[in-house]
């Protein structure tokens, strides 16, 4: 006769029964002879059980910033087929950071709830939570691209949902004909957006996410600051750059990473070395020859100047 006391053990951290997937799916069962890309992969104290990263894909498909059941289906099923780290897409950090009126949005406390339900079930699943934090900038409130296209999208009006009068970026440039004419960002308004961006860390931190990405690409809001083509202004912005260095507001994207750990405290864990790692984000942009950077900036590696 079998063993009658073997159980069928409940994942841990997860708010309802399911069974803990131990080991998780898509992990080798012989990790020395496996392709490196299902080999386990550690970084910054977050171990994932291969290397198949589910990237931030936008779906158009929140309400008011929300996430709905769609999302948790779509994004449960990356969890369930044993992706080592799944993503949930773009993630505005204030209602005109959304691309399109349908994206999701971590500007409130109450949007935490339909996030940690994802996260929940992807951890029910003994695998790893990821969130992209963003701003559009001056790409901005536009409708879905399967509606506007790909390339030239169309503008979201009010009647749509969209903000076209208020649209932000480092200059009033808009991106293309089809999209809206943005309004210049005052030094005041970017330490609003710099907490609200530290405000969203400290949300997706307690909402579950294992891994927090800060989208800095795509011609986006923190790109924005860092290209030549749509930051023309000359304010000084940062304390830690001479009054005599143009464009200064570039680095809106440094001065985050410099706040973030301080505002999250004991909410991130041990081991996150984002402050200590800016003088070798610093080098890097400098030796990759971005000449529209000054020269002569330097950065501190205190959080507490950076305010």
């Amino acid at each position: 006769m079998g063993n009658t006391n073997i159980e069928n053990k409940a994942a841990s951290g997860v708010p309802y029964f399911t069974p803990a997937q131990e080991p998780p799916a898509g992990t080798p069962l012989k990790t020395d002879s496996a392709p490196t890309l299902f080999k386990p992969l550690r970084t910054r104290g977050v171990e994932l059980q291969n290397r198949f990263v589910v990237s931030p894909m936008c779906t158009y498909s929140a309400k008011d910033g929300y996430l709905t059941d769609f999302h948790l289906v779509h994004l449960g099923q990356f969890a369930l087929q044993g992706a080592g780290l799944v993503f949930v897409e773009a993630t505005a950090v204030e209602p005109r950071g959304r691309i399109s009126p349908e994206d999701s949005g971590l500007w409130e406390d109450s949007q935490i709830v339909p996030l940690k339900r994802i996260t929940d079930f992807i951890h029910s699943q003994n695998t790893k939570a990821a969130i992209q934090l963003a701003h559009a900038g001056r790409k901005a409130s536009t409708v879905a691209p399967w509606i506007g296209g790909t390339v030239n999208k169309a503008l979201a009006t009010k009647e749509v949902g969209g903000w076209p009068d208020d649209i932000v970026a480092p200059s009033a440039l808009p991106f293309a004909e089809d999209f809206g004419t943005p309004h210049e960002l005052t030094t005041e308004e970017i330490k609003h957006l710099v907490q609200k961006w530290q405000d969203s860390a400290i949300r997706a931190v307690k909402a579950g996410f294992d891994v927090i990405e800060i989208h800095a690409a795509h011609g986006y809001l923190l790109h924005q600051f860092l290209s030549p083509l749509s930051n023309t202004s000359t304010e000084v912005a940062l304390r830690t750059v001479p009054v005599s260095s143009s464009r200064s507001l570039k680095l809106f994207g440094l001065l985050f990473l410099r706040r973030c750990p301080s505002g999250c405290g004991s909410l991130l864990p041990s081991g996150w070395n984002g402050i200590t790692s800016l003088p070798g984000i610093s080098r890097a942009v400098f030796s990759s020859q971005n000449s529209f950077l000054p020269q002569e900036l330097t950065f501190s590696t205190s959080a507490a100047e950076a305010t």
